[in-house]
C-alpha cells in the first residue's frame, strides 16, 4: 500500500465521531421514500461487495475497485438510513457517511497529475528563492539545476499527504459546525470552520 495514504485508519474513527455529534440532534424520522427501490438497489449494490472484497485483498492497490467499494459502502448506508428514518435522515447524516471517502486513494492518473503539478510548484518556489539569495539555479521540470549538479524532488516532497490532511481538516471543522449551527452553509460558518484546529 502507498504509505502516502497510511493516515486512512483515523477516518473511521473521524467519521464515527461526526455521526455521534449528528445522533445528538437527529431529526424525528419520517416514511422512507421509495422504500422497494432502497432495498433494490441496496441488495444490488450488496451482492458482488462480498467477491470484490476477496479481489481488493489480493489486489490492495487497485484503486478503482477501493473507489468502487467504498462508494457501494456509502450508498447502502445512505439506503438504510433511507430505511431507518426517511429522507430527512439521509440529508442530516450524509456528511459522515461521505466523509469516509476521503480515506480511499485517488484514482492513480488523477493523483498522478495532482503530484506532479505539486513537484513542478515545489521546484519553481525553491529556485526563486535560491535566486533571491543570489545563488544560480535553473528549473528543468522536476530538477533544479545548480552549478554544482542536479538536484531531484521526490515524491514526498509534494506534499500529497499534507493536502489530503488540509482537506481533511477543512472538511472535518465544517461537518462539526453545520451540527451546531441551523445556517452553516453561511459564510460567516466557513469562517469558524477555518479557526477550529484538531
Amino acid at each position: 500500500m502507498n504509505p502516502q495514504y497510511g493516515y486512512g485508519w483515523i477516518v473511521p474513527f473521524l467519521g464515527l465521531f461526526l455521526f455521534y455529534r449528528r445522533w445528538q440532534d437527529k431529526p424525528a424520522p419520517e416514511p422512507a421514500r421509495w422504500k422497494f427501490a432502497t432495498i433494490f438497489l441496496a441488495a444490488a449494490v450488496a451482492l458482488p461487495f462480498l467477491p470484490g472484497r476477496i479481489i481488493s485483498i489480493a489486489n490492495p492497490d487497485w484503486r478503482f475497485l477501493s473507489w468502487t467499494l467504498a462508494i457501494a459502502a456509502v450508498a447502502i448506508s445512505l439506503g438504510g438510513l433511507n430505511l431507518a428514518g426517511g429522507p430527512r435522515w439521509v440529508r442530516h447524516f450524509c456528511f459522515p457517511v461521505v466523509f469516509f471517502l476521503i480515506a480511499v486513494p485517488w484514482p492513480a492518473r488523477f493523483e498522478q497529475m495532482v503530484v506532479q503539478g505539486l513537484m513542478r510548484a515545489d521546484a519553481d518556489v525553491v529556485v526563486q528563492m535560491l535566486s533571491a539569495m543570489g545563488t544560480i539555479a535553473i528549473q528543468r521540470g522536476n530538477v533544479i539545476e545548480l552549478s554544482s549538479g542536479l538536484v531531484g524532488l521526490a515524491d514526498g516532497c509534494t506534499g500529497i499527504r499534507s493536502l489530503q490532511s488540509t482537506l481533511m481538516n477543512l472538511a472535518l471543522p465544517r461537518g462539526i459546525l453545520s451540527n451546531e449551527h441551523p445556517a452553516a452553509g453561511h459564510p460567516r460558518h466557513w469562517r469558524d470552520a477555518s479557526r477550529v484546529r484538531l
